[in-house]
């Protein structure tokens, strides 16, 4: 892992409001990552100031920042966090987050080129969820990732398998907290409104059952709903950043050009039904 700042290709932003036995697992499998440029950069509640000693050695390894938020709240700290990034893609990981592969960020970075990380791009793609064990619960491999769909509610997609351009997320003023849990939903409503993802097919994240993500799973419905009306009447743009620099690609990746190895450590069913799937 570089430190350049200058060349720095993906920025991964980790709130952190607690200790957890699975801050262990968000950290080293997004410090595993392998041929791309990364930082992250470790939000911590206030209330963690009384003793971080069990993550304190994390802070020491080159390209890993640490701060205090300065206001309360969830995506108060992901937008502290994208703020001081540098310009790059980045990815929001709750606690309880991890990616499946060390090659997950190679595989991402190599889905953009060749735009520049300043443009207004953006992707994500299926993702897993799993019990304590890393046994399988659900797999959203079989759906509808059309951005077309975002409007409807009917496709979750989970911050932990976006990646976005820091111009993206300026452009978007980052995200509206008034939405409260939803409000990582409203942002990549209105990214789809001015940009068409790139939809990578194969599973690069997931998620454990206990961690940030599956803990709001039911949280934040009437937020939902709201955003839902609010929505209904909006029209995607048909003239994209993509169009506008003459760029042609497909918006649904085979990514046949990256090698995905998924970790070892996964339960022997779960790396089967990966290879299986791709």
């Amino acid at each position: 892992m570089g430190t350049n700042n200058s060349e720095i290709q993906v920025t991964i932003v980790v709130p952190i409001r607690e200790y957890s036995s699975q801050i262990e697992i968000t950290l080293q499998s997004v410090l595993e990552q392998v041929e791309v440029k990364f930082e992250v950069i470790l939000i911590l509640h206030p209330d963690f100031k009384t003793d971080f000693s069990m993550i304190e050695n994390y802070f020491l390894l080159p390209g890993v920042r640490y701060l205090f938020q300065d206001q309360p709240g969830l995506y108060q700290a992901m937008n502290q966090g994208w703020t001081l990034a540098k310009d790059s893609l980045i990815c929001f990981m709750g606690v309880g987050d991890f990616f499946l592969s060390k090659h997950v960020l190679l595989l991402v970075v190599t889905a953009f080129k060749p735009n520049s990380y300043c443009d207004l791009v953006w992707g994500y793609g299926p993702w897993l969820f799993l019990d304590q064990e890393f046994n399988l619960i659900y797999a959203a491999i079989e759906q509808n990732f059309k951005s077309s769909e975002l409007l409807k509610n009917t496709t979750p997609i989970c911050h932990q398998t976006v990646f976005m351009s820091k111009a993206l997320i300026a452009k978007l003023n980052g995200f509206n907290t008034d939405f409260s849990v939803a409000s990582d939903r409203d942002m990549l409503d209105r990214a789809a409104q001015i940009s068409i993802p790139r939809i990578w097919t194969r599973p690069i994240s997931a998620y454990l059952d206990g961690g940030f993500s599956s803990t709001h799973e039911t949280e934040g419905h009437k937020e939902l709903e709201y955003l839902q009306e609010i929505r209904k009447n909006v029209k995607y743009k048909r003239k994209n950043i993509f169009r506008a620099l003459n760029y042609k690609y497909k918006s649904k990746l085979k990514d046949r050009h990256v090698v995905i190895e998924y970790f070892s450590w996964l339960p022997e069913n779960v790396r089967s039904y990966l290879n299986e799937s791709n």
